[in-house]
């Protein structure tokens, strides 16, 4: 489950939009799902995720 999470929290960090905009908002929003505010470029090359366990330790080492 939590590689599951992970693997959604790091697509939405990569800029993926995730977050249905609010119906009547007091600025404008761009058509489509938000993304994270505010955006890094890069941010998700920059995030390591593991438990310590061998498997996170053999999925990271494969990639």
């Amino acid at each position: 489950m939590a590689r599951r999470h992970t693997s959604v929290f790091l697509d939405v960090l990569s800029g993926r939009g995730f977050a249905e905009p609010n119906p009547r908002p007091m600025f404008p929003n761009p058509p489509g799902l938000l993304r994270v505010e505010p955006h890094s470029e890069g941010l998700r090359d920059r995030i390591w995720w593991g438990a310590g366990s061998r498997g996170t330790s053999a999925s990271r080492a494969s990639r």
